[in-house]
């Protein structure tokens, strides 16, 4: 008679068989590594930039403050850090009490996070050298940046682009998280990549024109770039504003030229 032997999976968590004194055999599982906890510098970082203003909001709007960006953040930046960039500890603990101090009362809540107030400069040190590997321009000594980077894959640390140059822009996610103009210190170009053009140009970019003046909480508004503080309400007026209507957003919608016009909004 013919017998077939069909071999089975093996579980990988699986150790090899054990026996027992009795002559018993006894297969047990291995537990996986646990894995490394982030750099508490990461931890520190993300709080101040992330976690503290979506806790702050929730007590303000009610409901529990998300996670997933609080999460995300100190993933990338353990990253980051692990790749050689470092958390420069004198700014991060004036942009933890800026970030005390700004998000204090409610008046300054919008349906997002609001951007870092403008002592969260300069956080991230970066110091990998022209060639060596990276996930974000913030890993490279200034003034290089990360160039060929994908969310799944790393580029490499390159100097500025020179003029007559393709460029393109690029994504950073750990710049997107942190909230982060990479440009001033990591720029793409020698001089200026003209996205239209996809070039790199000898002439430096326009400066924005002068922002004008935004309302106070209380005062009237029409959408939320009428706005020091918060976000325009309801009511018309400048305040805390925990989500958006579907009204507001068509205004918003309309209200797109503002954002090229007048620059990035400020965080005071």
């Amino acid at each position: 008679m013919l017998t077939l032997a069909v071999a089975g999976c093996r579980d990988p968590r699986r150790s090899e068989p054990e026996r027992a004194g009795d002559g018993s055999v006894r297969v047990g599982l291995v537990k996986p590594p646990a894995a490394a906890a982030p750099a508490p510098e990461a931890i520190a970082v993300c709080d101040a930039l992330q976690r503290r203003p979506l806790q702050r909001k929730a007590e303000c709007c009610g409901g529990s403050p998300l996670t997933a960006t609080f999460d995300a953040c100190v993933r990338a930046l353990d990253r980051a850090l692990g790749g050689g960039a470092r958390v420069d500890s004198a700014a991060l603990a004036r942009c933890a009490a800026a970030v005390e101090r700004e998000r204090n009362g409610c008046d300054w809540v919008t349906p997002s996070v609001p951007l870092p107030p403008s002592e969260c400069g300069g956080l991230i040190v970066g110091r990998v050298q022209t060639g060596g590997a990276c996930h974000s321009s913030l890993e490279c000594a200034a003034p290089l940046h990360c160039a060929g980077a994908t969310p799944t894959e790393p580029g490499t640390c390159a100097e500025p682009l020179p003029i007559g140059a393709a460029c393109a822009r690029t994504s950073d996610a750990l710049a997107s998280l942190l909230m982060t103009d990479v440009e001033p210190e990591h720029p793409l170009c020698a001089g200026s990549c003209s996205f239209g053009a996809g070039q790199c140009q000898a002439t430096a970019p326009a400066g924005a024109p002068a922002e004008a003046r935004r309302g106070a909480p209380g005062e009237a508004c029409s959408t939320d770039f009428d706005c020091a503080r918060g976000g325009c309400g309801d009511s018309g007026q400048c305040g805390m504003k925990c989500a958006i209507s579907l009204e507001q957003l068509s205004r918003l919608g309309t209200a797109r030229a503002l954002v090229m016009t007048r620059g990035p909004r400020s965080a005071d």
